[in-house]
């Protein structure tokens, strides 16, 4: 089976993200598949559609208005999901040439693809290797992922959901400030169980709490 990892990968995702249509772009030459895909987009709903595009940017010999196609599938909400051969797992990281195949006009590495992709505004959530086929089984294709949904959560700070450090005091005075303050810098709430110390801790942790409000708690255990 031709690129199987692909398909199950495209069935996941269509179930995880509640999506009731895949699509398979195929493997076109790339300017009537550039025209397919923005026409497609026009019809479809994107966001519930998980695409398929494989073996495609090799064949482009001006891969820009593809990726143009692509970051409007993936702008209208669609999950992309895309594969290459890797040029350097293919035939060596020395290599080149093209292929002994013709059909590809170019073949990158997956440095090369992700740099080139980030540069045209089409940053993959995720970036990885996979199979040819289900004989063939060395990882010597590029995949991608592209989700905006997932790549807009990873730019949005979660303000409303920190970390929270517990720590277990017992007699610290000299370094508990500084230790509570490290953490609250980090971004984390801090949470102290003091072993009922017999100096200032407890103390200064409760001018603390004070201090920093639902950002520090303190409780004496046992």
């Amino acid at each position: 089976m031709h690129q199987p990892d692909v398909y199950r990968l495209a069935n996941y995702l269509s179930h995880k993200t509640g999506r009731n249509t895949v699509l398979d772009l195929g493997c076109e030459n790339s300017p009537k598949l550039t025209t397919s895909i923005n026409q497609l987009s026009k019809r479809i709903s994107a966001p519930n559609t998980v695409a398929i595009c494989a073996d495609v940017i090799a064949q482009a010999a001006d891969p820009d208005p593809l990726l143009s196609a692509w970051r409007s599938l993936v702008e209208m909400g669609a999950v992309l999901v895309t594969r290459t051969p890797d040029r350097a797992r293919m035939r060596g990281a020395e290599h080149f040439g093209s292929s002994l195949n013709k059909t590809p006009v170019r073949e990158w590495t997956r440095e090369e693809l992700v740099a080139y992709l980030e540069l045209k505004g089409l940053t993959p959530s995720f970036n990885g290797f996979t199979i040819n086929n289900s004989q063939d089984c060395p990882p010597q294709a590029i995949l991608t992922i592209h989700d905006q949904k997932l790549n807009d959560a990873r730019r949005t700070p979660r303000l409303d959901k920190r970390p929270l450090a517990i720590l277990s005091t017992y007699n610290e005075q000299d370094i508990i400030r500084e230790v509570v303050l490290t953490w609250l810098k980090n971004g984390c709430d801090v949470w102290v169980l003091d072993n009922w110390s017999t100096d200032a801790t407890f103390e200064i942790l409760e001018g603390m709490r004070v201090s920093y409000g639902e950002r520090v708690f303190t409780e004496r255990f046992p």
